[in-house]
This record gives structure tokens, C-alpha cells and sequence, in this order.
């Protein structure tokens, strides 16, 4: 349905039901679902900024650590790798 760039190159996007995202080398998961479409004008610091079907604009704060794991290990950035395994809440 939509979908933004954020700091990192990372690519974030919906579907009706999903947040999702799209990494460079093309890795691509589930951020979480969603109660009702909306439509993503924004990324920015672990931030969506979005409109809903009722035309509000909003703001909702994004669990990135997933995605940011994944890109400190294909950018082969294992100091950042090693500080997302200790402090992130990886699952």
C-alpha cells in the first residue's frame, strides 16, 4: 500500500494487515500487524509517521532491533552486532 526509507536504507512499508520491511540485500520481514491500512509517509528514527483511513495524521514508535540486527551483520558491523545482542531484545 505504501511504504517510506528510513536513515538507514532500509525500506518500510504496509500491507493491508502488515508492517513490514525490506533490507538492501533484500532480507525482508515482519515488523507487526496492523489493526487497520494505513498509509506510511515517513520513517525516521525508529519513528512511522503515517495517515489513517480517517485522515489523521499520526506517529507510532517502531521495534527495529530485528532489522537493525540484520543490517549491522550484512554491513559486517560486529561492534554494532555484538551491542545488539547484548542490549537488544532480540527473540
Amino acid at each position: 500500500k505504501s511504504g517510506a526509507w528510513d536513515e538507514n536504507g532500509v525500506f518500510v512499508y504496509t500491507t493491508l494487515s502488515h508492517v513490514k520491511y525490506c533490507l538492501p540485500n533484500g532480507d525482508n520481514g515482519i515488523i507487526h500487524s496492523l489493526q487497520n491500512p494505513i498509509y506510511i509517509m515517513r520513517v525516521h528514527k525508529q519513528t512511522m509517521y503515517y495517515i489513517d483511513r480517517e485522515q489523521s495524521v499520526n506517529k507510532q514508535k517502531l521495534n527495529c532491533t530485528e532489522y537493525l540486527f540484520k543490517l549491522s551483520l550484512h554491513q559486517r558491523k560486529f561492534s554494532d552486532v555484538k551491542m545488539w545482542i547484548a542490549n537488544g531484545r532480540l527473540c
